[in-house]
């Protein structure tokens, strides 16, 4: 992606290298009949510079590259790494990721990661993560589970039971149906990019400035911070070029998976 295409797509461009400015911006989202009058939503965008959220975010950032590849998601189109830690919900149950077993030998890395996460989404992101945190609650997924990110911090912080986390990672757009609420994204870079890479969020409609814009596009800096439906806008990574590791995460309540055996009786 490239400045031409941004403009030709009517896309809002995100840039904090040149601008200092967070962003709530309320979308209207298409609708499967093409039109944007009944689906709503906000989206908003900001940097988080803090050193330590940064070399916390970068030193798991390279445990996560030494895992090695994942099967999360291996269809056509995917570029990169992505591993999930954490508990999931599959067929009833609630089960470990298997990425965790990669990390045990840096289980304090891992911890002091998840700390500093958390207390950077309860101070940017507070009604989102409070409703991730409720929205498990009410099915009985709580801290005390073992595997659970935030089981045993050194804090008292409350977080969803499960962060995906990316390395040098872009997707075609995409919906994640099976979040369980709104999702916060962030990414950090170890090294340096040789070319910029994007996240697109498309099927939406702003206006800026009496201007209408057909999505947005945000350029992958150091420390970039966002939140939006993921259930509901389509949104996606685009390739690009990078010195050392482009390190991304998303989190979310864990939703209600569409085999589910206990979720059938309910």
């Amino acid at each position: 992606m490239d400045s031409d295409q941004i403009e030709h797509d009517k896309l809002f461009l995100v840039n904090f290298l040149n601008d200092e400015n967070s962003y709530i911006f309320n979308v209207d989202v298409m609708q499967n009949n093409g039109m944007f009058t009944n689906l709503h939503t906000v989206i908003k965008i900001t940097r988080f510079q803090d050193q330590d959220y940064l070399q916390k975010g970068k030193r798991f950032g390279e445990v996560v590259a030494k895992c090695g590849k994942s099967n999360i998601r291996k269809i056509d189109g995917n570029h990169g790494q992505l591993h999930t830690y954490g508990m999931h919900r599959h067929n009833g149950l609630l089960q470990t990721f298997g990425s965790m077993k990669s990390i045990k030998k840096d289980k304090e890395v891992y911890k002091e990661f998840v700390e500093k996460i958390m207390y950077m989404a309860g101070n940017y992101f507070p009604i989102e993560l409070s409703t991730m945190i409720q929205s498990e609650y009410s099915r009985g997924i709580t801290s005390n589970l073992e595997d659970h990110p935030c089981h045993g911090l050194n804090v008292n912080q409350e977080g969803p039971c499960s962060i995906s986390t990316s390395i040098n990672f872009a997707t075609p757009q995409h919906v994640d149906i099976r979040d369980g609420s709104i999702s916060v994204f962030s990414w950090f870079h170890v090294g340096k990019p040789i070319t910029d890479g994007y996240f697109v969020l498309s099927n939406l409609q702003l206006e800026v400035d009496g201007i209408f814009f057909n999505g947005v596009a945000i350029i992958l800096i150091d420390g970039l911070l966002v939140s939006g439906d993921g259930r509901i806008i389509r949104h996606g990574t685009t390739a690009s070029q990078f010195d050392g590791l482009l390190f991304g995460i998303q989190f979310a309540a864990n939703g209600i998976s569409m085999n589910s055996r206990i979720e059938e009786n309910d």
